[in-house]
């Protein structure tokens, strides 16, 4: 597993082409950047945006750009699994709150 720092720097909420309520965060990291999000959170959304937020210690969605965080990836450069506070030890995924971690 590998961690590394970054920052958001920009956010979308709403539905996609299929109807599908979903988010997604593009962050920059040193060299490059990637997107983290694209979970289908119709059933859920206060859920999985309220443990975004509690996690990332910030009020509201607006307050997520430029939010310094961390991410774990799967593996170098791969997929983004997990986001977290830049430097306490709380951690987002949203694919247990999802139930896409038992795809």
């Amino acid at each position: 597993m590998e961690i590394e720092n970054g920052k958001i720097e920009s956010t979308n909420l709403g539905p996609e082409d299929h109807g599908i309520l979903t988010f997604w965060l593009s962050l920059a990291f040193d060299g490059g950047g990637q997107g983290f999000g694209g979970y289908d959170i119709w059933a859920l959304p206060c859920q999985v945006l309220g443990k975004l937020l509690q996690v990332l210690e910030v009020k509201s969605w607006e307050d997520l750009k430029n939010t310094y965080i961390r991410v774990k990836r799967d593996e170098p450069f791969g997929k983004i699994i997990a986001i977290g506070h830049i430097v306490k030890d709380k951690w987002f995924t949203c694919r247990e709150l999802t139930g896409e971690a038992k795809k």
